[in-house]
């Protein structure tokens, strides 16, 4: 199996693009934070889960690497090719952002499911923070993450292929970044 990381800053556009690549029946993998917390609000509602959250970082980062483990494993031999809406690696850059040690689960998952190709897609020009969605993070907090990851990244030795916004539309903009990576990964 290949597998195909997709990453970048919060807004940038990622999780449209894993919609888009499934839509066209590529194996993907959805981002594993965005179930841990959509579990969380069900239990405790958006505003105790966002206190929780800050409050127990590294249990929750461990939850993630937990789920992130089971995704990876449930895709390992589903197909040839198969993109992820972030890795572990991602989620240490989230942990280094908070100011938190990462828990060794994910330190250890980072480890062992290295990727084969990395995009790093970057943010839009108009950024929007989606409160409704529950997603809080402001401008500079996700730019900051967004060289967190890429430092991460290269720290390890992955070279980060740049997907750039080619429009403002959203809808000629995915199906622009979509071509993009699929003609990247066709040479």
């Amino acid at each position: 199996m290949k597998k195909i990381v997709l990453t970048g800053t919060s807004y940038s556009g990622k999780s449209a693009l894993i919609e888009r690549l499934s839509a066209i029946d590529y194996n993907t993998v959805p981002e594993a934070e965005t179930q841990i917390v959509l579990a969380q609000k069900e239990l405790l509602g958006p505003e105790e889960t966002g206190r929780w959250i800050l409050e127990n970082y590294s249990d929750f980062k461990d939850r993630v690497a937990r789920r992130q483990r089971e995704l990876e494993v449930s895709a390992k031999n589903r197909a040839r090719l198969v993109f992820y809406d972030r890795s572990a690696i991602c989620y240490i850059a989230y942990c280094k952002l908070r100011g938190v040690e990462p828990p060794e689960s994910l330190v250890r998952l980072a480890q062992e499911t290295q990727p084969d190709t990395v995009f790093f897609i970057e943010k839009l020009k108009i950024f929007d923070e989606r409160r409704v969605e529950g997603r809080v993070m402001k401008k500079e907090e996700a730019l900051k993450l967004a060289c967190l990851i890429a430092e991460e990244y290269q720290s390890r030795g992955f070279g980060l292929l740049r997907v750039p916004e080619f429009y403002l539309d959203k809808e000629k903009n995915v199906n622009r970044r979509t071509e993009y990576i699929l003609g990247f990964l066709k040479n």
